[in-house]
């Protein structure tokens, strides 16, 4: 339900600064449900690497980063 009111929060004032922030903590825990999940159900699937990939990338660890892409696609 939260993430159905705050949506039409968005559409109603999409400018404000209160229900961005709201909002967008609403899909970051549900994110990090689904991480979490995913870990412990899956934790060497190729998905599981992707994502360690992309966090590696975003930290500009590039070399490890690239590891990970590359056991993502062995997977």
């Amino acid at each position: 339900k939260a993430i159905t009111t705050g949506e039409e929060l968005l559409r109603r004032y999409p400018d404000d600064g209160e229900i961005l922030f709201q909002v967008s903590r609403s899909y970051a825990d549900r994110s990090y449900e689904l991480m979490t999940d995913l870990m412990r159900s899956a934790p060497d699937s190729a998905w599981m690497h992707y994502a360690n990939a992309q966090v590696q990338e975003s930290l500009a660890r590039y070399d490890v980063a690239t590891r990970e892409y590359e056991n993502g696609l062995k997977r």
